[in-house]
């Protein structure tokens, strides 16, 4: 299941198109940014919640991803199952 969100990043909004993936991460891929082509985010971001915090793939920008995944988080249901299970982060640590 995908939904589309809609997030500020350097003062313009930004729609991103999100998708569930394996071991509780997520993948953000960029639609439209409404702001400075100079300014435009990332067209595609691998999202982990790790901690408190949300990660992804470069690290550059991590406001950018603690707003998606707070979105993500306001949404729970979205994908109808949690953030990650405890077999999920068991699995993931394993490697696998």
């Amino acid at each position: 299941m995908e939904r589309t969100i809609t997030v500020f990043h350097e003062g313009a909004m930004a729609h991103y198109n999100i998708s569930r993936g394996d071991y509780g991460r997520f993948k953000a891929r960029l639609l439209t940014y409404n702001g400075n082509i100079r300014n435009a985010p990332p067209q595609e971001l691998q999202l982990q919640k790790d901690g408190n915090r949300w990660t992804h793939d470069d690290n550059v920008n991590r406001d950018l991803a603690d707003e998606i995944g707070y979105v993500i988080e306001l949404q729970k249901d979205m994908f109808k199952q949690p953030i990650f299970t405890t077999s999920e982060r068991y699995q993931d640590n394993q490697g696998r």
